[in-house]
């Protein structure tokens, strides 16, 4: 097999470094705005779950927690969110208490699975991401304690716990992750198309003192007069040039 030249070799080793580079670059702007979006959405649904249970209060004449907001209005609400559905649940007794928006398919979790969590001040998150025959949706279980209090006209709210549930479909979001590979894609190639015009345009410099070289050798081999060419430069080109005039001047 016949070995590369200088020109070929230093052109192929400059375009795999630059393609390897590239290509890692791509992979890390991808995965960053990927990660950006859905640490987005993620903020999103957990402060929708927040908004939510802010509506959620001791009804003391029902005797049970109650979801303050008009069913029609929370509707329309959930609506002006395409994708999206919400639900809360009493817990640990996981009834019912508001729903809206499209229907959340996973079941919720046991609530011994939440034992530890019950009662706590701060609110605890789950994460999930399920999957149905119209896409992947992206899951927020926000259990909630309501701490007792004392409201304006002096009655005490009891103390309750409701898990807040809101999902949203990943569609947009997989739709602009999809634009996004295409762009990153088209930048990565046309990146790749100058690195190449330039990988050729520097290994050609590099080389062309040597052909000018070999050349003149050539021409002093055939017992032609010819001149060594100097640049200059003082580089390792016209060092060899500096040797080879001598040593074609000892001969």
């Amino acid at each position: 097999m016949k070995a590369l030249s200088i020109r070929s070799s230093l052109t192929a080793w400059f375009l795999a470094c630059a393609a390897l580079l590239i290509a890692a670059f791509a992979l890390v702007l991808f995965a960053t705005m990927r990660s950006e979006l859905r640490s987005g959405l993620d903020a999103r649904l957990s402060a929708n779950a927040m908004s939510l249970s802010a509506l959620c209060e001791w009804d003391e004449d029902l005797r049970r927690p109650a979801f303050e907001l008009l069913p029609e209005v929370a509707e329309r609400l959930a609506k002006s969110r395409p994708g999206s559905g919400e639900e809360i649940r009493t817990w640990p007794a996981r009834k019912i208490l508001h729903k809206a928006g499209e229907a959340i398919a996973a079941e919720p979790p046991p609530p011994e699975a939440l034992a530890d969590r019950l009662g706590k001040s701060e609110p605890f998150a789950l994460w999930s991401t399920w999957e149905t025959g119209d896409g992947k949706h992206r899951l927020c279980e926000m259990l909630v304690t309501i701490p007792s209090y004392v409201d304006d006209e002096g009655f005490r709210k009891r103390e309750f716990s409701v898990l807040i549930r809101v999902s949203e479909d990943l569609a947009p979001i997989e739709a602009k992750l999809v634009r996004l590979g295409g762009l990153v894609a088209l930048l990565a190639l046309i990146a790749s198309g100058m690195v190449a015009v330039f990988a050729v345009v520097i290994s050609r410099r590099v080389v062309q003192p040597l052909r000018h070289l070999g050349a003149a050798a050539a021409e002093i081999r055939a017992g032609r007069s010819a001149q060594i060419p100097l640049r200059g430069t003082g580089d390792e080109a016209d060092e060899l040039a500096g040797h080879l005039e001598n040593a074609f001047g000892r001969l």
